[in-house]
């Protein structure tokens, strides 16, 4: 399958005639290797190109076990190594997003595979951060389209809690909490700031709140919850507002400043 409109194609072979493909597979990029009925490793070609890739040896059973490929070839050849680790990286997320099948690729580990860890580790400018989006909206679409589809398109479902980030470089803040985003008539949200997120040098106290996030981050390092400006366990808020203002010690709007670490979505648009 292949599109006018994308710099992504996409091949789907059975193991037995790999051997003799000429174009579908003749070029870098990402691709599944279905095992069973259940299991999916996610690879790149690197250097290399999908079919010298897919013949190659990989680790454990999995030359054994699989029968099918799905290779979706970039028609860029100047794709650079570490926007094929971005990709790679997405797709094994992706798989992970639907229980119904196990990933069988154990780097990138699971833990690893999100959105802000990808932004932040394969060291690509924006630019690129925006190409491999591309290719991956691409990537995604094709898997929804062809026959025998592996991941039907399907409506999205709610999450009740989901990872949200604020960064403010300036203030030398970078932290991450676990917000409620569905929350029941009658209840309160649960907002949650992990442990690892880097408070502010200071707290200004020329805002409402300031004297208590000053005695909150007093009160938190004396008994060793937080040292050298760093969450050294996870804390409950009552609100996105009183969380992020107690990361970033200045006045903020909570549902303005954290964004989800998947969508990249500001709270606001995402609270019901």
């Amino acid at each position: 399958m292949s599109s006018t409109l994308s710099k992504v194609t996409v091949t789907r072979l059975e193991k037995e005639n790999v051997a003799s493909d000429k174009d579908g597979l003749n070029g870098p990029g990402i691709y599944f290797l279905l095992a069973g009925t259940n299991k999916i490793y996610v690879g790149e070609t690197g250097l290399d190109i999908l079919k010298n890739r897919v013949l190659n040896k990989h680790t454990g059973d999995i030359d054994k076990l699989w029968h099918t490929v799905i290779g979706f070839k970039i028609l860029d050849n100047t794709i650079s190594n570490n926007e094929l680790y971005y990709l790679e990286n997405a797709m094994c997320e992706y798989v992970y997003d639907h229980p119904e099948y196990e990933c069988l690729t154990t780097n990138p580990s699971k833990a690893t595979c999100n959105a802000f860890y990808r932004d932040k580790h394969y060291k690509l400018s924006a630019a690129q951060i925006d190409t491999c989006k591309t290719y991956l909206k691409d990537i995604q679409f094709y898997l929804t389209l062809m026959p025998g589809s592996l991941f039907p398109k399907q409506p999205p479902q709610p999450s009740d809690v989901m990872l949200f980030q604020y960064e403010n470089k300036k203030r030398e803040v970078n932290g991450t909490a676990e917000i409620q985003v569905h929350v029941e008539p009658g209840k309160k949200r649960k907002i949650t700031v992990k442990a690892g997120s880097t408070l502010s040098v200071d707290v200004s106290l020329n805002f409402s709140a300031g004297s208590s996030i000053q005695k909150k981050r007093i009160e938190l390092a004396g008994k060793g919850k937080i040292k050298d400006r760093i969450l050294l366990e996870d804390v409950d808020f009552t609100s996105p507002t009183a969380a992020v203002e107690f990361l970033a010690g200045i006045s903020l709007s909570g549902n303005a400043c954290w964004k989800s670490v998947k969508e990249h979505k500001i709270l606001k648009d995402l609270l019901k």
